[in-house]
């Protein structure tokens, strides 16, 4: 390991680490809202991809990736193994261009958003590497209605929060039970602390609203969410007791 690839690996959180890692091997892959172009240096330092396009929606963000390349990767080969571009989502990326893309660390719907902006596109993809911030279980329920088969997930726990992220390849739309929309399927199925433990703080969140719910007033709307969080906490119970 070389100086340079060490001091990447000490900047880059658990999280980034980990969406990195869902990259299959390519020969080009876009990275949305690349931010400070992390993400894009370890794929051409691991030799994962052979070209990365590194996109983002701000001037600031993309200028301080271009300045990360240049510091961290070394030689012409790498450096030009990497190509930036100013880009509300993947509007300046072109039709067969890419074999997949990136899009970590934004909400949902945002991810969703971009997505359906670049249709046609996005059905080419061999796969996409998503990481929702939010809004998981709508997420979820969009990825199987429209056929984004979930080939890999991972769950990571960094600095008091979760972080959710797949990798999908294009095939026939599918249903997700509510435990699997919950949980992430293949989470669910390999059952790892981190989703242990997120369950267990989604029971706890979801027992004290339920025990503020039933010192309110007892109206109509009252009564269906409290239902409704009762339904929850007892589909949380149902996958820990198992």
């Amino acid at each position: 390991m070389d100086m340079n690839t060490g001091i990447l690996n000490s900047l880059m959180s658990n999280r980034l680490k980990a969406v990195s890692e869902l990259v299959p091997s390519c020969g080009c892959v876009a990275d949305i809202g690349c931010d400070h172009g992390y993400i894009s240096i370890d794929l051409i330092k691991r030799r994962v991809a052979e070209h990365v396009i590194a996109m983002d929606l701000r001037e600031g963000p993309l200028m301080m990736a271009k300045e990360n390349i240049r510091k961290y990767l070394t030689g012409d080969r790498e450096r030009t193994a990497i190509e930036t571009r100013l880009s509300d989502g993947m509007k300046q990326l072109k039709a067969g261009e890419t074999d997949g893309i990136i899009c970590a660390g934004m909400g949902g719907k945002l991810i969703i958003q971009i997505l359906e902006n670049s249709w046609e596109l996005v059905q080419e993809l061999k796969f996409m590497v998503l990481q929702p911030q939010s809004e998981l279980v709508y997420f979820r329920t969009f990825l199987a209605e429209n056929g984004f088969v979930i080939e890999d997930e991972n769950l990571i726990f960094e600095e008091g929060k979760y972080y959710p992220m797949v990798r999908v390849s294009k095939g026939k739309p599918y249903e997700l039970n509510q435990k699997e929309l919950l949980c992430g399927p293949i989470l669910l199925r390999r059952k790892p602390i981190e989703l242990i433990n997120w369950l267990c703080r989604e029971r706890e969140i979801n027992r004290k609203i339920l025990a503020n719910l039933q010192k309110e007033a007892q109206t109509e709307t009252i009564s269906a969410r409290l239902k409704e969080i009762e339904e929850a906490i007892g589909l949380i119970d149902e996958i820990l007791e198992k």
